[in-house]
């Protein structure tokens, strides 16, 4: 299994499902969503003591990942201030987060005990479970893409 950014190329069968963020536009793909991933503004709560808001420091992707929906809306909610921490790692900007180096816009997987109550973020991506055409109807690779999908779906509820 392939996660975002692209790794494994399904057309050529370095993977038989992926996960991504982005819905792939090759016609031999079997695509479906099976999450949203919702974003919110997340900081450790001894940040939020610590901190004014105009005092915040923010944390997100690095130039690799700046046209993300999540980090152009960081940017704009940033308004200038500064970015003490970017990584391209998603889980190098959660533990930043969760050791109080700043803020950040984190999926919702990753946000418990850490959202800023009273900021909206409305970013929402569709998570898109990708089978190639021509393994889909396998027992074992259709098998694996049902555990998945059932899996995100208990995630959601």
């Amino acid at each position: 299994m392939g996660a975002e950014p692209d790794r494994v190329d399904l057309s050529r069968h370095e993977a038989d499902i992926a996960i991504r963020f982005r819905r792939p536009q090759a016609p031999d793909l079997a695509v479906r969503i099976v999450a949203t991933v919702k974003y919110y503004l997340c900081a450790a709560p001894e940040y939020l003591a610590a901190h004014q808001p105009d005092e915040w420091e923010f944390i997100g992707y690095d130039e690799s990942l700046a046209e993300t929906p999540q980090q152009q809306w960081l940017n704009a909610f940033a308004a200038g201030r500064p970015f003490a921490f970017s990584s391209n790692d998603l889980s190098s900007i959660a533990a930043a987060v969760r050791f109080g180096a700043g803020v950040a816009a984190l999926p919702d997987y990753l946000a418990a005990g850490l959202i800023i109550p009273g900021i909206n973020c409305p970013v929402q991506r569709d998570l898109w479970m990708v089978i190639h055409d021509d393994v889909r109807k396998a027992p074992r690779v259709r098998r694996t893409a049902d555990l998945l999908a059932e899996m995100f779906s208990t995630q959601a509820s």
